[in-house]
């Protein structure tokens, strides 16, 4: 099978998820051999910021396709660079006779490419799949588009009914769109590569005496950010004779004022970015991860979905500390995790406090952890994406 990936994107690894699931999809599809002999990936390239690729191939199975585009800054001229990826994609895709293009998120690349491809007269012949990788009315919200978010609604629902298939990175997801839109779709969570886990060590192999608890992500509000600098400040006033027996680890961007707290703070630490193909180095290291990801329209949702983050942490046996919300709790199991009230700063200290002070007594539950993972291998999302695809086609 062929398919084309059309993605809004440089490519850089340290981005995000999105391009943590590229790195790890073309590396499991070159590793099979199995189920896509060719693929197309159309992404944009800037002159002064040259990305590596996420997977070197001399099989020729892997294609990138890059579209130069400005380094202009602004609005309007972001608005420029969108017209211009997409147009220059469906061009492409008009002039090799795609039969198929697959975008990866509604917004932009779901949106603009079903408006291209039906102006250039192309959508008749060339099925259009979207994958969806968070829900966008819940991310936009921390978006600069968001002033524009009436309009890219509109056009988000129109994108999906014309879509011969809506893909979802989660169960959690798949309802929301459902409810928002009454869109259906079918669910590939994401995955990860379990071998970079084998033999990996355990937590009990960590010193008991101080104990790290690491924020991985984006420092912003809707990623549950600023709950986890109030419940180390909460836990530092109220608990001082555990003070000196933890770290809280930053790892990645965001807001300045997160990253000076980190930096300024005795018992924190700012680690910044950490290149995916590393992070399982790093994740030997800490006991606990926190994920604070806010799911309520109002409480700034951040978005939705499997997280990879999350999925790191399960596989590296890891204890999570969860906010109790629907992105958390859509798993069919729930015992691999602490739930903590979303918003709730008071309750996320009182928990470090008890990680701190007695973490032998979280063992089973970091173990659970690492069980559950298994069922999230990267072979068999490559496996499930095929099948879907499959059988659209035929």
């Amino acid at each position: 099978m062929e398919i084309n990936l059309i993605f809004f994107s440089n490519l850089d690894s340290s981005n995000g998820g999105v391009e943590t699931w590229l790195r790890l999809f073309l590396h499991e599809v070159l590793r099979g051999r199995q189920y896509f002999h060719k693929i197309n990936i159309y992404y944009y390239t800037t002159p002064s910021k040259q990305i590596p690729l996420p997977a070197d191939d001399n099989s020729n199975i892997i294609r990138y396709i890059p579209i130069q585009l400005s380094e202009k800054k602004g609005l309007f001229n972001n608005f420029i660079k969108l017209l211009k990826f997409h147009s220059n994609v469906a061009k492409a895709l008009k002039k090799t006779h795609a039969v198929s293009a697959l975008s990866l998120g509604s917004y932009p690349t779901g949106i603009f490419l079903a408006f291209f491809l039906n102006l250039y007269g192309i959508r008749r012949n060339t099925r259009h799949y979207i994958w969806l990788r968070t829900t966008l009315s819940k991310h936009i919200g921390t978006h600069t588009s968001r002033i524009f978010s009436k309009y890219i609604f509109f056009f988000e629902k129109k994108a999906l009914k014309d879509a011969d298939l809506v893909i979802s990175n989660g169960w959690d997801t798949r309802d929301n769109y459902i409810r928002e839109y009454n869109v259906p779709s079918v669910v590939v969570p994401n995955a990860i590569n379990l071998s970079t886990y084998t033999n990996f060590e355990d937590v009990r192999q960590l010193p008991a005496n101080k104990i790290k608890i690491a924020y991985i992500g984006r420092f912003f509000e809707a990623k549950g950010a600023h709950n986890f600098v109030s419940a180390i400040k909460i836990f530092n006033s109220h608990y001082p004779g555990l003070v000196d027996r933890v770290t809280f680890s930053f790892v990645g961007w965001g807001e300045e004022s997160i990253e000076d707290f980190a930096r300024t703070t005795p018992n924190c630490e700012f680690v910044g970015r950490i290149p995916n193909y590393k992070m399982h180095t790093y994740l030997a290291t800490i006991h606990c991860g926190v994920a604070l990801t806010k799911s309520g329209d109002d409480t700034g949702g951040g978005g939705s979905g499997v997280s990879n983050n999350l999925l790191e942490l399960m596989a590296a046996g890891r204890l999570i500390l969860a906010f109790d919300n629907i992105i958390f709790r859509q798993f069919p199991r729930q015992d691999f995790m602490i739930y903590v009230k979303e918003n709730d700063d008071n309750e996320l200290a009182r928990y470090f406090s008890q990680i701190v002070d007695n973490f032998q007594q979280y063992y089973p539950m970091a173990d659970n952890a690492r069980s559950y993972a298994m069922s999230f291998s990267i072979n068999e999302h490559v496996a499930l994406l095929h099948q879907y695809l499959a059988e659209d086609t035929n």
